[in-house]
This record gives C-alpha cells, sequence and structure tokens, in this order.
C-alpha cells in the first residue's frame, strides 16, 4: 500500500519538514507528500473549488480518499491503525489523504471522500501538514475563523498585541488596586501539549532500532523509498556472484573467486541456512543483493553485492532496514572487515563496532621487525 499525502500551501524547510520526514520514515509504507498551491488572487468561493479540483488530481487513479476536514469522524489512535489494516488486508493499493487550505475543504471534495477524519475541534495552520499533526495552534489574526483585531492593529507584528494587552489591570490575592502589569503574549503556532495516553501512537511505536540509525542512513532509506525502490526476497545465487564482483571492480580483483561465492552459496540455500534480499530500483534492475545467516538469536550479514552505478540511491540501506525490521531475531551482526568506508556505512546503523582479528603479511624479515618495534616502543609509551 503507497500513501499519498496532497496538501494546500508550501511546507517550510525547518524543524516541522524534518520531523515530518522523521515519522514518515517510521511507517510500513512510502509516503509522497504532494503540495498545491493557487497563486491567483481568487474569490473565496472559487479558490476552494479550484484547491479541490488540484487535490483530487495529485491523488493516483482509483485511491482510497481519506478528507481531513473539522467536521468529520474523531478516531482514536488505535482505531485509526485498525482502519489503515483493514484496508492494507483489502488490497487498497493507494491511500490519499487531502489537507485543506485556510478555509477548509470543497463540500464537493468531501463528499466524494471514503471517509472524512477530524484532528480535533482546534484550527490547525493553512500550511498543515503530517509534522503539524501532534500538535494545536493558537487562533491566527486576520483570517475569518479567528478572533478580529482590535482596531489599528495589524496582523503579524508582535510588538502590537504586546502593547494592546499590557495596560489591561490584573488581580491577584494581594494586588486588588487594578495596577497595570506588564503581559508577554506567547502565540505557539503549530505546537501543542497534552499527556499521552495509552493508545498514543507515538508511544505505541517502540521503534528503538529505527531511531538508533544516524539521521544519514534514516535519509538514505526514506530516499530509496520514495525513489520507488523494493525489497524482495532472492535465491539466485549468480545474480550476487557478478554484483560481489563489480564491488571490486571486477572478480579478479574480488578477495574471494566468484565461481566460490556463487557454490558457497548455493550449498548453504539447499541445506537451508542462508536467506538472500535483493532491492530492486524502479527500472527493475537488482541495485543490491545480501545472504544472511540466521543462527538462533542472530542474524548474520553473510555476502553482499550492490551496482556501483546505484551506490548513492540508498538502496543497500534500505535492503538492511528492511531485513531488521521484518527479522524474529534481536540480535544483528554485520560481520566481515571495518575497512573505513565500511565501517563508516555499518555505524550508520547504530551498532557497535567490534575488533575481532588483524592479519598480516611482509615481504622481508626486516620489514616485520621494524614493525615489531614500533608497537613494542608504543605499548611503553
Amino acid at each position: 500500500m503507497r500513501l499519498v499525502i496532497a496538501a494546500v500551501g508550501r511546507s517550510r524547510r525547518d524543524a516541522t519538514r524534518e520531523l515530518y520526514e522523521d515519522y514518515a520514515g517510521r511507517l510500513p509504507w512510502p509516503v509522497e507528500l504532494k503540495e498545491i498551491e493557487e497563486r491567483k488572487p481568487l474569490p473565496t468561493a472559487e479558490r476552494i473549488k479550484r484547491e479541490g479540483e488540484r487535490l483530487l488530481a495529485a491523488l493516483p487513479e482509483g485511491a482510497t480518499m481519506v478528507a481531513l476536514d473539522g467536521g468529520g469522524r474523531e478516531l482514536s489512535s488505535t482505531a485509526l491503525a485498525k482502519t489503515l489494516g483493514r484496508w492494507r488486508d483489502s488490497g487498497v493499493r493507494h491511500l490519499g489523504f487531502i489537507i485543506g487550505g485556510a478555509d477548509g475543504l470543497d463540500k464537493a471534495l468531501t463528499g466524494r471522500a471514503d471517509i472524512v477524519l477530524s484532528l480535533g475541534a482546534m484550527t490547525w495552520p493553512p500550511h498543515a501538514g503530517p509534522g503539524d499533526a501532534g500538535g494545536a495552534t493558537l487562533p491566527r489574526f486576520g483570517h475569518p475563523h479567528r478572533p478580529p483585531l482590535p482596531p489599528g492593529m495589524r496582523a503579524p507584528a508582535c510588538r502590537q498585541p504586546i502593547e494592546y494587552y499590557s495596560p489591561m489591570p490584573t488581580m491577584s490575592a494581594q494586588d486588588h488596586n487594578n495596577q497595570s502589569r506588564p503581559v508577554v503574549l506567547c502565540i505557539l503556532d503549530g505546537w501543542g501539549q497534552r499527556p499521552p495516553s495509552a493508545d498514543n501512537a507515538i508511544a505505541l511505536a517502540r521503534t528503538p532500532v529505527w531511531d538508533g540509525f544516524e539521521r544519514r542512513t534514516r535519509t538514505a532509506v526514506r530516499k530509496a523509498e520514495k525513489a520507488g525502490f523494493r525489497v524482495e526476497a532472492s535465491n539466485d545465487a549468480v545474480e550476487l556472484r557478478r554484483l560481489y564482483g563489480q564491488v571490486y571492480g571486477g572478480e579478479e580483483r574480488a578477495p574471494v573467486a566468484g565461481n566460490i561465492v556463487e557454490k558457497m552459496v548455493e550449498l548453504a540455500l539447499e541445506t537451508g541456512r542462508a536467506e538472500g534480499w535483493r532491492c530492486q530500483a524502479p527500472s527493475g534492475a537488482t541495485a543490491a543483493v545480501v545472504f544472511f545467516v540466521p543462527d538462533g538469536d542472530t542474524l548474520y550479514a553473510w555476502v553482499a553485492g550492490a551496482d556501483p552505478a546505484q551506490r548513492d540511491s540508498g538502496a543497500t540501506s534500505l535492503l538492511y532496514w528492511k531485513v531488521m525490521e521484518s527479522s524474529p531475531c534481536s540480535r544483528f551482526d554485520f560481520v566481515g572487515a571495518n575497512l573505513a568506508a565500511i565501517a563508516f556505512f555499518k555505524r550508520g546503523f547504530g551498532g557497535l563496532l567490534v575488533p575481532y582479528f588483524a592479519t598480516e603479511g611482509f615481504g622481508h624479515p626486516l620489514l616485520r621487525t621494524a614493525v615489531g618495534l614500533r608497537r613494542a616502543i608504543r605499548r611503553l609509551s
């Protein structure tokens, strides 16, 4: 199932957008955000209609439509999760969420929606998107849905509201003289707070593995998902041999001969000791393939290959994440050498890099002696 969020307005590249990308990345389905904006100065009714047409056009054909509107139903996080599960199990391919502008959604659009949901009675920002779904906003000045400004005051200046409220008399238990006291007016735009409930979706997510990833790794996973890469099971040892050789610039440069790699993987598959996964690009070509060995409560990443042309696509990171996410094992071991580039990649998954041993070869006894002396000096120092 693929999620599409069609929203009126443009989100800013700030902490709100980063928050959206973080939570969108936690979903088990790919998410696409489509933002539309009507720049023409149109009458309110005409603008609402025009926004509705563009929102509808942004959704895939045949998509199940969820309209977010103040007059819709209010569901708990658990009820919403169950509804999404039913759609997934019934074979829904595309699920579209539509979010209107400051004046709401066109009634014709909400009438066509499969379900109309309300996130509460509070007024939401016109550019509200998934990143804003965790908080409410205080009423804004200068809009029909919000209280009117006192005469002579113009939004969005902050100095004028403070000047307006400061002279107001205040009362306290110690002072009944109606003396003027300073007032600080705080406008929290897009944020709110409430104690977590038992069905809080964030609390129920329990994603310690994903949260432990470095930001660059989470970004790579989301990038591959949004580009349409997908992960599926694979038993193709020949494909692994080809991509394994490409990692090293050719089979002749690989540390293990390609025919040996192929034969070892085939034997492991025949005995049921290994499982293979590959990540396919939108074109259908295989971008990466990895074979894993489960042993008790630990899953070992055994041997891998990848297309160098897809190095920056995030395909390999997506493959490892999907396997970690679906594996019943509670421990994951990358195994293998920790060369600089490989260690940098592994570190992005938040694991511990543990050195095992190192082997060295010297072409001359004097060189071996010199290295031994250097190590002895280092230990003394």
